[in-house]
């Protein structure tokens, strides 16, 4: 069967430690209980009010991405080439500002979480000093 053979046999393989796992964990050695709903959602509401919009904020350029190139795959090839040579571009172009979010956000939030505006405000400009070309 060749590679498609190769592929079953993975498949199958899983399929059955993963079964005979959940045997040994349900029948065998009973140390599965159903959930507590409830209980599972009050844990666990804390962490999405949180981890929601971040993940979200995570997969906005992705989306971003794929809405762009399926509106320039309208047009031929070349036009989708181009567009990917453009992001590319754009990411080692901007590589810096980029990395820049990542870098202070951790001093930014440590200094307003201590209520020390003096220093968010220093951080703020000297980021935006970071960021502006300078032309002498």
């Amino acid at each position: 069967m060749g590679l498609d053979g190769a592929a079953l046999a993975l498949i199958l393989w899983r399929v059955g430690i993963a079964g005979m796992a959940l045997w040994f964990v349900i029948r065998r050695y009973p140390s599965m209980a159903r959930p507590n709903w409830p209980a599972l959602t009050a844990l666990l509401n804390p962490f999405f009010t949180i981890a929601l919009p971040a993940m979200l904020a995570q997969i906005a350029t992705p989306f971003g991405n794929y809405v762009m190139t399926s509106l320039i795959s309208t047009y031929n090839d070349s036009a989708v080439a181009a567009w990917a040579v453009v992001s590319g571009l754009t990411i080692v172009a901007f590589g810096a500002i980029f990395a820049l979010s990542g870098a202070i956000s951790g001093i930014f939030a440590q200094n307003f979480g201590a209520g020390l505006s003096d220093r968010l405000r220093t951080t703020y400009r000297d980021a935006l000093i970071f960021c502006t070309p300078i032309h002498w």
